[in-house]
């Protein structure tokens, strides 16, 4: 399914499932099918949303993102939706964009999720990772073969562009949460695997604890 986002930008997600709505973030030029295994086991207790972000996976292709728009995207798919409030789930540059989200919007979740979290990005790091996705006429044949799962035939200008989109400074400083961290107030679980399909199960048993759990406190 698709809505129309800000600039008229068509954002794909879809939304399977039914109970306390929960909003699926993913990771660094991935797409919502990172989240495939997961989605088939949270379904029979959560409604599960997820989307790609615009850019990425079947959403429109843009030139360039500004600071807010992937969080702005997220919060125009819950009006969309008539979700009120729901559980937030984000993995690696998807953890940023959830800790973002619940600074700026914290009455509008219940629980903050967060796998394999980067609330900033090492010099080092970011090398390695620029020299990974511009290496584009010629990747790593894991890497090829996962983009083309993420992206599609176009899976080149999908990468192109998060190479561009990592590399913004102002985008960069808007998702940089370590600043800020005693700031999120919400119930937070911290994980390292929501998106390894062999262990998509055990997640998916760690987290309806964590919710439930939560739940109870909150009328404590």
């Amino acid at each position: 399914m698709y809505f129309t986002a800000e600039e008229k930008v068509q954002i794909y997600y879809d939304d399977l499932g039914s109970g306390a709505p929960v909003m699926m973030i993913h990771g660094a030029a991935t797409s919502s099918k990172v989240y495939d295994g997961l989605t088939s086991r949270m379904v029979a207790q959560f409604r599960s949303i997820r989307l790609d972000l615009r850019g990425l996976g079947r959403s429109d292709r843009v030139d360039t993102v500004s600071p807010t728009a992937w969080c702005d995207d997220t919060m125009a798919l819950m009006d969309h939706l008539g979700i009120e409030k729901a559980h937030l789930l984000g993995c690696s540059l998807g953890a940023r964009i959830a800790g973002r989200l619940v600074l700026d919007h914290p009455e509008r979740f219940e629980t903050l999720t967060v796998d394999a979290p980067l609330v900033a990005v090492a010099e080092t790091a970011n090398s390695r990772l620029n020299t990974r996705f511009s290496n584009l006429d010629n990747p790593a044949p894991a890497d090829r073969l996962r983009w083309q799962l993420f992206h599609g035939a176009d899976w080149r200008e999908a990468v192109s562009f998060y190479f561009r989109a990592r590399n913004d400074p102002a985008l960069q400083e808007h998702l940089t949460l370590r600043p800020h961290l005693s700031s999120i107030t919400l119930p937070t679980l911290i994980t390292a695997f929501s998106a390894a399909q062999n262990q998509a199960a055990a997640f998916a048993r760690v987290f309806s604890a964590f919710v439930e759990r939560s739940a109870a406190e909150k009328t404590t």
